[in-house]
């Protein structure tokens, strides 16, 4: 009997303009794998019963928190000026969007009032700058109302509103790629974390996956491709 495996990578590619060969490209600049939420499986596998209502919508979360200082391997404890973990979490990711990012799982946080100080269950690996972003781990539990500063795509022209999928191709059997593409003055914010959805309305619809990004779009220098690269294959 086969078993089926899902997974999404999604893929962050800036435009560049290349004044030597004078034309432009799409550079990689970050890779994340993606968490299937529990509602977001359930819904894949009523797909056959043409009730499925595909997430074609992309959810921008811009929440987190900087290191108050620098941390170190083998600490066992960092402090934050804004708690980024919600009822129920256990782990936070420290450094988003850099080599070095890192899943940690926290016992306890401390402080009434900033700042506020996560204490590990196991040491720190790598070493991380202060500032260094930190958000909460997402969750297969994870739904729409985990998200909490969601951004707005085109604030000025569709307020209120996440931007929608413009393309899409497969690049063999079992593979699908959804893409996004925001020009510089669109979600001039920091993509914190994202996740696709089902509804255009921010703060409506499913939470079909959830991942951590971690790219800094804020300064709204470069036009952005997001791609998110779906296979299903027999195990």
């Amino acid at each position: 009997m086969n078993n089926l495996k899902l997974a999404c990578t999604w893929t962050v590619l800036e435009r560049e303009w290349l004044p030597i060969s004078r034309r432009e490209i799409w550079i990689p600049r970050l890779e994340r794998k993606n968490l299937f939420t529990n509602y977001g499986l359930t819904a894949l596998a009523s797909a056959p019963s043409g009730n499925y209502v595909a997430p074609i919508y992309l959810a921008v979360e811009s929440f987190y928190s900087p290191l108050n200082a620098q941390a170190n391997p083998g600490d066992m404890s960092f402090s934050l000026n804004t708690r980024v973990d919600q009822s129920g979490d256990t782990q936070v990711v420290v450094d988003i969007g850099s080599i070095n990012q890192e899943v940690v799982t926290f016992s306890s946080v401390s402080g009434t009032s900033a700042p506020y100080t996560y204490t590990l269950s196991t040491p720190l690996q790598n070493s991380h700058p202060a500032n260094a972003p930190v958000v909460r781990q997402v969750s297969a539990n994870d739904t729409i109302s985990n998200l909490t500063t969601e951004v707005q795509y085109d604030p000025v022209n569709f307020p209120g509103l996440r931007l929608a999928s413009g393309a899409g191709y497969s690049s063999g059997n079992g593979q699908y790629t959804i893409q996004f593409y925001f020009t510089a003055t669109m979600a001039v914010a920091y993509f914190a974390t994202c996740g696709l959805t089902d509804s255009q309305t921010i703060s409506q619809g499913n939470l079909h996956n959830h991942f951590t990004l971690g790219y800094d779009h804020s300064l709204g220098q470069n036009d952005v491709q997001i791609n998110g690269n779906l296979t299903i294959v027999n195990s």
